[in-house]
């Protein structure tokens, strides 16, 4: 059992606040602390984004119409299901 006198709690309440203040920031997304090397963000599944750019309306368009994609990988057992 431990016994803290008013005081003593009082400085440790103190101390665990500034402790905290000074922590990393929070992911917007998932609430987590993030890390300057990077965050693997549940949220996003651990992906990224390549580039902190975004498209516009147009380049989205144009990608969606013109552009293609690769995928690599295999489809998991329990999910061939779903392409039946």
């Amino acid at each position: 059992m431990l016994t803290l006198t008013r005081e003593w709690a009082g400085g440790l309440a103190i101390a665990i606040a500034r402790l905290v203040e000074a922590g990393r920031p929070a992911c917007p997304l998932c609430g987590g602390p993030l890390d300057p090397k990077g965050h693997d963000c549940p949220r996003t599944n651990g992906h990224t984004p390549r580039s902190g750019r975004t498209m516009n309306r147009d380049e989205q368009q144009t990608l969606l119409l013109k552009g293609s994609i690769e995928v690599e990988g295999r489809v998991v057992a329990s999910s061939n299901q779903a392409l039946l």
